[in-house]
């Protein structure tokens, strides 16, 4: 695990920027860092390591190939590279290394783009190829690590984090009003936006080429086959059960210690099994709770039962106060995922013992495992009756802001993707109406608050398979790997996330669509093939995500609650709602 960054400039890129943005990220790589420039002086690569694979000298990056004229500067993991490295060896390729790293670049050097589809990981890279002045640029097909980059005229630059950019005075930045805006409908800022004009995410499955000052983007992979694997149910199961410790195994693979993040939800006690299964000796499992709100005594179970070294730690409103300020803008943007904090908290515990932690994150989306997926299913095709207009103008008027009866009510009342947008915690536009003062009202009064989703919902789809893309797509790499990777990296330990292997991603959405989900019950195929894994207790008890007691925190916060907007965005005097994305934005809008 890395950090990188880079720039391109036909006028000559000035080395004290590059090795400023290599500093920033420097807790993304504490073990070894380096620049390097082109003869020409038009490009720089940056990199931080965090030696995981390899731990030699000769593996720290910039890495090179200079008889082919290629540089690299790599972030993440390929697990498989054992095997596109024997197939270059017997073509005649010679490593100076054991790292995967160079296998990238022996890659390219054999195949070109192509590569990119023998690599089993998770990464972010970017390939410099001296011959043709081309610049490649990629980002792993479930989107675990970031790409940020800056496209302005004839110079681009890229980065792991946005503080690279918004740290340094050279990059000319404005804030993105849209995307601000964006925050209040799905709880972060969707790709391909920052909360800047002048930057861009790359998205999950993408690759940017860069040459002759032009930019191209290529999506390389998507889901494509949806339900096309007509099995049995028990054909399916023995599938999903190879799938997952394959991918669980290879994910093992480290020259340093690891662990596993263990929640003692069904996911990340799944890894912690298959994990152990596969080592060679106990490895340390992890564990935070909280008050009035604890998974504590599963996770011991599983502990327990696989005999690993447990650590546990409990997290209160004291801890919360002061580390809030510190957590809240690890993103360089405004994010409204609370569970930041018990990320953060349980990676730091992690770092302390190993290097490397497996987490069970991907479980919900691959398997159909949110609880709003069934209240969608609910309520779906309930908001056609004649007098909906009516009522919501009554909800509006009389129930209170972001009550519990107004959030009910407006089920029943909502679109598509007003639904959607209430079920996954944001704000519609009637409650933005509530919220911001009237010049930007008038300014996004026929803005496509729901333009992110579009894109990505496939009405041709089963619903239940339609969701869980919509979610792939969109939630997961926007909000879940961003919080994973910053609150990870914050700390310099390397997150790994099995379930979301594309080999089983695209294993499990080829499932017949009735073995997935019955519409009732969460994660039913998954369920199934741990049944007899697991014990059954991990498997039975209801679903609880991995958050924090926010309402009951909140309480003790009265200088971080009680806000009143100031009229540039929110409403002058506007006593702000406590609702942790609103009161995120307000702080960011205040930096």
């Amino acid at each position: 695990m890395c950090g990188i960054c880079g720039i391109c400039n036909p006028r000559g890129v000035e080395t004290s920027l590059v090795e400023k943005m290599t500093h920033i990220m420097f807790h993304r790589g504490p073990d070894s860092g380096g620049t390097w420039l082109n003869d020409a002086r038009t490009l720089a690569l940056g990199n931080r390591r965090l030696a995981v694979i390899d731990l030699d000298p000769r593996s720290n990056q910039p890495l090179h190939y200079p008889e082919r004229g290629l540089s690299i500067t790599f972030n993440g993991e390929i697990y498989n590279y054992t095997e596109p490295r024997k197939e270059l060896e017997a073509l005649g390729h010679k490593f100076r290394t054991h790292s995967d790293t160079e296998v990238v670049l022996h890659g390219y050097a054999e195949w070109g783009f192509d590569a990119i589809h023998k690599f089993r990981g998770m990464f972010a890279f970017a390939l410099w190829d001296d011959n043709k002045k081309l610049l490649w640029v990629a980002r792993d097909r479930l989107g675990v690590k970031p790409v940020i980059y800056y496209h302005q005229g004839d110079v681009f630059a890229f980065a792991s984090e946005i503080q690279q950019f918004s740290q340094c005075e050279q990059f000319k930045l404005s804030d993105d009003v849209s995307a601000l805006y964006d925050t209040l409908t799905y709880g972060y800022i969707p790709s391909p936006k920052t909360a800047f004009k002048e930057l861009r995410k790359l998205e999950a499955g993408h690759y940017l080429v860069w040459q002759d000052n032009k930019l191209r983007d290529v999506k390389y992979w998507d889901v494509t086959e949806f339900g096309t694997n007509r099995i049995s149910a028990n054909d399916a199961i023995s599938l999903i059960r190879e799938q997952l410790e394959q991918a669980i195994a290879l994910r093992l693979v480290s020259d340093v210690p690891v662990g596993t993040l263990l929640s003692g939800g069904i996911d990340s006690s799944c890894v912690t099994w298959y994990a152990q299964k596969n080592a060679d000796h106990p490895l340390y499992t992890f564990s935070i709770g909280f008050d009035e709100h604890s998974e504590l005594e599963f996770a011991k179970i599983v502990a327990d039962a696989v005999k690993s070294n447990h650590v546990v730690r409990h997290y209160d409103v004291a801890s919360a106060k002061e580390d809030f300020a510190r957590w809240m803008f690890l993103y360089g943007e405004p994010h409204g995922d609370s569970s930041i904090f018990p990320t953060t908290l349980v990676s730091q515990m992690a770092r302390e013992k190993v290097t490397v932690a497996l987490s069970g994150d991907g479980g919900d989306e691959i398997f159909w495992g949110y609880k709003r997926y069934q209240h969608f299913a609910e309520h779906n095709g309930q908001h056609g009756f004649p007098l909906r207009g009516a009522f919501r103008d009554f909800v509006h008027k009389y129930y209170p802001f972001m009550s519990k009866g107004r959030i009910r009510s407006q089920l029943y009342l909502l679109d598509d993707f007003e639904l959607w947008c209430v079920l996954m915690g944001g704000f519609p536009k009637a409650d933005k109406e509530r919220l911001l003062n009237a010049e930007l009202l008038r300014e996004f009064r026929d803005y496509d608050d729901y333009w992110s989703w579009r894109r990505f919902w496939k009405s041709e789809l089963p619903l239940a398979t339609r969701l869980q893309y919509l979610d792939l797509k969109t939630y997961l790499p926007d909000d879940i790997m961003v919080k994973v990777d910053r609150a990870s990296m914050a700390v310099s330990l390397e997150a790994r996330e099995p379930l979301l292997d594309h080999k089983l991603v695209e294993a499990a959405f080829a499932l017949p669509d009735k073995l997935r989900s019955d519409g009732k019950t969460l994660k039913l195929i998954f369920k199934q093939a741990m049944r007899g894994v697991l014990p059954e207790s991990i498997l039975s008890k209801p679903k609880k995500g991995f958050s924090i007691p926010w309402m009951t925190w909140v309480k003790s916060m009265p200088d971080f609650a009680q806000q009143r907007g100031d009229g540039g965005f929110f409403k002058r005097g506007l006593s702000l709602p406590p609702n942790y994305t609103v009161l995120v934005l307000q702080q960011w809008l205040k930096r």
